[in-house]
């Protein structure tokens, strides 16, 4: 019993010399870490550290101390200036700095940094001069290792190059893998007007070997929202920083967009600092995007290029886009050049080379256009280019400017050939009107073409103005030689649902038999004149707009045919003895029988809604009559009524007849109701009508027998000596 209590009396003391140790050793720990974290000994280590900087630490004399899990110093409202001694350029709320607990026996060890509510301003100068630069010249001897380091909410302005980005909500953590490696992780959001949101992620190993800082597998991950779209993306690559100046390797930029429906792929092979300017080589990226209309897909590769704090220049520029609207053929652009950056006059290649061609269904690419010029671009709403070369394979110019809202210029071509492109231009015919006439943008553009050619038309010499916005385009004036004539007038189309159309012209000296089948699909009129037209109309489909078509047309010709219609044939077949007895009159499918000669034509036509109201006016020559008519007629079904009058020159004998059915093929009847008129018996009916046929006929057999005569008397005439 004796020798357990002096054995549990030596475990006690024992355990109180162990107690007393330790407590001596925590107060031993406790008094060293006080005088080392003392406010005087901290600030007396600050002013040490900033010694010839001008720059000064502040914070708190309120100094917080723990000894577990670590020796730990925590500094309040901790700021350091800029070398002015006044402005801040970093502040913490607090920073907690754990010690090892070697640190209270030797040199310093910082085990954990942990820095919360963190501001922090970065900028560079005009010289290329970063703010912090002053601290890395210091040398590192007496400088603490750091084994971790966490940032929490932390907040960077960086100023740079005349533009500010700001991020938000910092985590940082670092740790130390080794003496040479820390890998690290960051996130943060990114503030800037060109993005609504802009998530960070980072990770990697930040390496000191050989002196030299590295960071040999960078990683930055980001999300974000776009005029209110999302993007996303990663930036990968190697970098060295050798006595402070920049290598880097293996560049990467991945950026995907929903707004544009775009991929984005672009890699740099080196990258390094020479003589105040980056030198970046071996530059190739690969895109795809789509806009309302086309989806676009491109390469760009640059050998070598330098940048600036204010410039980038490039002595060598290829860059391959093609572009495809649905449904439509396939059109590639190439363009190279030597371009270059500034950051007063902006964008420019001032002597580039640019080629297009077009795909084409089973064949090989055609050609389009072959141009060089220059570019300048300081911005999306002022850029100009001055450009010749061929179009088509003829020559072409253009010139144009925008400046803010105005888009001034002129075009010029030699010849364009419209074949090539109607077919793409009917398939987006239910939203002819260009996309990118909107907003408050407007043109002023000068266009002339020397020649242009249509399926079954060429026009040549035309000269217009296009004046154009969101609401309307406008060609005034309108002026081209057509038809071997001449015309002025304007051309005006409305952005509307449908899509309007209104075309005025003046027409002069011109062939009216094609006029009238383009714009109608029938010529029954041939010969030169005047040709005065003003439509209205709107719709996308060859059914719509004719049926749509309202306005007024009127025509003048002299010394032409009436095609379709032979008043002598039909006087011919108007007297037969098997002649119908409803009136129908026959005359046969030759042509050569089915047209007759006038010295003066007019027509006179209202259309409303694809029906035409017209009125006729002609005087023929063989017969010599003349013919006056009104009559109805549907644009789109070809479908016609027309009531005429052929009137003797004598103005007493008047034949009435009846023109109906297909412009193409009409049917020509006596007008019974008109000739008939006041009688009641059809004896007299019967009478009435042969003796308006007899009168006719007769009087068109003395005409020819007059004509006959003074034909023999001009050849006896010329025959005698």
């Amino acid at each position: 019993m004796l020798l357990y209590f002096r054995y549990n009396r030596l475990w006690l003391k024992i355990l109180l010399v162990l107690l007393l140790l330790a407590g001596l050793l925590l107060g031993g720990a406790y008094a060293v870490l006080y005088r080392v974290s003392s406010y005087e000994a901290l600030q007396q280590q600050a002013n040490a550290a900033l010694h010839g900087t001008q720059r000064k630490i502040s914070f708190d004399a309120d100094i917080g101390r723990t000894l577990f899990p670590r020796p730990t110093i925590v500094l309040h409202h901790f700021s350091l200036t800029e070398p002015d001694g006044q402005t801040p350029v970093v502040r913490a709320k607090e920073m907690r700095v754990g010690l090892a607990w070697a640190s209270l026996l030797g040199k310093a060890q910082v085990e954990k940094l942990v820095l919360a509510d963190v501001a922090a301003f970065v900028a560079r100068n005009d010289d290329g001069r970063w703010n912090f630069a002053d601290l890395l010249d210091r040398p590192s001897e007496g400088t603490p290792d750091i084994n971790r380091v966490h940032i929490s909410n932390g907040n960077l302005m960086i100023q740079a190059f005349d533009r500010q980005l700001e991020l938000k909500h910092i985590e940082y953590r670092q740790s130390r893998q080794s003496a040479e490696r820390f890998p690290y992780t960051l996130r943060a959001q990114a503030v800037h007007p060109a993005w609504e949101q802009l998530e960070l992620s980072a990770r990697g190993q930040a390496v000191f070997e050989r002196g030299v800082f590295g960071l040999p597998d960078v990683l930055v991950q980001f999300d974000g929202m776009e005029n209110k779209e999302s993007f996303s993306g990663s930036l990968s690559g190697k970098m060295r920083f050798p006595n402070r100046i920049l290598h880097a390797e293996q560049g990467k930029l991945i950026v995907r967009s929903n707004r544009f429906a775009s991929h984005t792929d672009l890699n740099i092979g080196r990258v390094f600092q020479q003589n105040g300017y980056l030198q970046i080589n071996d530059i190739n990226s690969v895109f795809t995007g789509s806009d309302e209309q086309r989806r676009y897909n491109g390469t760009v590769a640059v050998k070598q290029a330098q940048l600036a704090s204010d410039r980038l220049t490039v002595p060598d520029l290829v860059a391959d886009v093609s572009a495809q609207a649905s449904g439509s053929e396939r059109i590639h652009l190439n363009i190279k050049g030597a371009a270059n950056w500034q950051q007063q006059q902006g964008f420019a290649m001032p002597d580039f080379k640019l080629s297009t061609r077009q795909e084409q269904a089973g064949g090989l690419p055609r050609f389009i256009s072959e141009w060089s010029g220059a570019l300048a671009v300081q911005g999306v709403q002022d850029w100009q280019i001055k450009a010749q070369g061929a179009f088509d394979r003829h020559p072409a110019m253009l010139e144009l400017k925008r400046d803010n809202d105005n888009i001034d210029g002129q075009i010029e071509l030699a010849k364009l050939n419209l074949g090539n492109y109607l077919d793409n231009i009917s398939r987006h015919a239910e939203s002819p009107y260009p996309a990118w006439l909107k907003d408050r943008l407007k043109t002023d553009i000068l266009i002339t073409v020397n020649a242009l050619n249509l399926p079954g038309l060429e026009v040549f010499n035309i000269r217009t103005v296009l004046k154009a916005d969101e609401a309307q385009m406008q060609f005034s004036p309108l002026i081209a030689d057509l038809y071997s004539g001449h015309a002025e007038g304007s051309l005006s189309i409305s952005n509307s649902q449908p899509t309007q159309y209104t075309l005025k012209q003046k027409a002069e000296d011109v062939q009216i038999r094609p006029l009238m089948q383009d714009l109608f699909r029938n010529g029954s009129i041939s010969g030169k004149g005047r040709a005065d037209l003003n439509f209205t109309t709107s719709g996308s489909t060859r059914r719509e707009l004719t049926e749509n078509l309202s306005g007024l047309l009127s025509i003048n010709v002299e010394n032409g045919y009436w095609h379709g219609i032979s008043i002598r044939e039909l006087m011919k077949a108007a007297t037969a003895d098997d002649a119908a007895e409803d009136g129908t009159l026959s005359i046969g499918d030759d042509d050569t029988k089915r047209s007759t000669p006038f010295s003066a034509f007019e027509l006179k036509a209202k259309i409303e809604n694809g029906i035409s109201k017209h009125r006729t006016d002609g005087t023929f020559t063989a017969p010599a009559v003349r013919m006056t008519g009104k009559g109805e007629t549907n644009l789109y079904s070809g479908m016609m009524s027309e009531d005429l009058s052929i009137v003797s020159n004598n103005g007493r004998d008047t034949l009435p007849l009846r023109l109906s059915g297909s412009m193409d093929n009409p049917s020509v009847s006596l007008n019974y109701n008109k000739i008939t008129s006041g009688l009641n018996t059809p004896k007299e009916k019967q009478q009435a009508v042969t003796g308006a046929l007899k009168k006719q006929w007769e009087w068109i057999k003395e005409q020819n027998r007059k004509k006959q005569q003074e034909a023999q008397q001009t050849a006896s005439e010329t025959a005698q000596p």
